[in-house]
Formats: C-alpha cells, sequence, structure tokens
C-alpha cells in the first residue's frame, strides 16, 4: 500500500517535469531567431539594370581576357575604348603580336578590326559558312547590347532599351539574355563590381541542347578590367 502510493507520487512528478520541459522547449524555440536565407536578392527592373551598366562601365580600360571559339582558346592583355560610336579592342596575343577587333554601334556598320577580318577569312576558306554566321549573330548581339547601354539615357529606359532578358542582384552582378538564330542564345555577364565599376565582363554564344535544359558554350569572351581610365 505504501510502496504504491510512492508509485503514484512518483509518476505525477515524472509527470509534471516533463510538461516543464515540454514548455521550456516551446517558448526556446519561440525565441529563437530564425536563420534568414544568405542568398543574394534578384530583380528584372530595366531601368535600375540600365543605370548600373550605365555607371558600371568604363570609357577606356584594360586588363587580361579570354577568347574561346569552338574548340580553340586564346588569352591575351587588351585595351579597350567604349565610346558613342565604337567598342573597340586592341589584343595582344604573346608571340602573335596585336589584333584589333571594331564593333561599330551605329546601325549599318560592318564589323572591323584585323581579328574578325582573319577569322572570318578562314571560315570561309574552310566552308564554314553556317559557323560565319553565328559569329556574325554573336558580334551584332554584342554591337546591340553596347549600342544601348551608351546611346540611352541613364535615367529613362522603355521597351527599346535592353530588350532582352535581363536580371540584376543586390550586390552589383548583371546577367543579360537575348535569342539568337535558331538554337542559340547570347548571355552577358557582368560582375564584381567594386567602386561603381565592373571588374570582369563575360560575353558567351549558347547553344540550347536537344531535349535537354543544359546549354553548351560555342564562343566566349571574357575580359577582366586591371585598371579603368586613360589609356
Amino acid at each position: 500500500m505504501y510502496k504504491s502510493k510512492r508509485t503514484r507520487r512518483n509518476s505525477q512528478l515524472y509527470r509534471k517535469a516533463g510538461l516543464c520541459a515540454l514548455a521550456c522547449f516551446t517558448l526556446i524555440s519561440c525565441a529563437t531567431p530564425k536563420k534568414t536565407s544568405t542568398s543574394t536578392k534578384a530583380s528584372t527592373d530595366k531601368v535600375t539594370a540600365h543605370k548600373l551598366l550605365s555607371s558600371g562601365l568604363c570609357k577606356e580600360f584594360k586588363g587580361r581576357g579570354r577568347l574561346n571559339f569552338g574548340k580553340k582558346q586564346e588569352r591575351f592583355t587588351y585595351n579597350a575604348i567604349f565610346n558613342k560610336e565604337t567598342f573597340s579592342l586592341a589584343i595582344d596575343v604573346p608571340f602573335k603580336g596585336q589584333e584589333t577587333l571594331i564593333l561599330p554601334l551605329a546601325t549599318g556598320k560592318k564589323v572591323e578590326g584585323t581579328l574578325y577580318k582573319k577569322i572570318s577569312k578562314n571560315l570561309v576558306a574552310a566552308n564554314h559558312l553556317r559557323t560565319k554566321n553565328i559569329l556574325d549573330n554573336f558580334l551584332m548581339q554584342n554591337r546591340l547590347l553596347f549600342s544601348d547601354i551608351r546611346n540611352v539615357d541613364s535615367n529613362y529606359c522603355d521597351d527599346k532599351c535592353l530588350p532582352g532578358k535581363v536580371t540584376h542582384f543586390s550586390d552589383g552582378k548583371l546577367v543579360y539574355s537575348k535569342q539568337m538564330s535558331g538554337p542559340f542564345e547570347f548571355k552577358a555577364e557582368f560582375s564584381r563590381l567594386v567602386a561603381n565599376e565592373y571588374k570582369v565582363i563575360q560575353l558567351h554564344g549558347l547553344r540550347k541542347l536537344k531535349n535537354s535544359q543544359k546549354k553548351q558554350r560555342v564562343l566566349a569572351l571574357d575580359l577582366i578590367v586591371d585598371s579603368c581610365g586613360s589609356i
């Protein structure tokens, strides 16, 4: 009889202790702040994106770069000039000398420069006319993008400004994409915004693979900006 009463008393004490522990756990859980996501916020507002690009690209800059075309790759140093008329690159390839690539921003004018002429001539000689068309389309998308960035007022943007898909992030990174002919897509990425200047510019031509969401890079011009200002 005595043991039975003591057992019931212990059981009640354990029950109360369990309820207290549950209450404490609930209070601690409610009081502990939830971890917030550290992912960078993204926006598709074209006005803000255009302002970032207008102010973040230098008129004159130099640095290091890499050109990928099919299976070929060239590393180089470069000087660049970005004005109302053209986006021009003077490329120095080790042991090969200097090449130039000049993208006129006005419609109706042709791409110029020794680098473009050399690549185009080789493609035509090898009867790779489809590849040359892809190259021309890729360069045209570059011309249109840089023309929009330079020629449209940074405080104003309508449907004629940055017509492709554009996404910018809270850290300043900006990604622009636009459909090319057929299964090809043009993609430009501007990143590492330091002191209101983009330090990395990546211009890519991508091919959408059949029966897949993946994309294959067929053309790429990557530029690292080492210094901005007078060349």
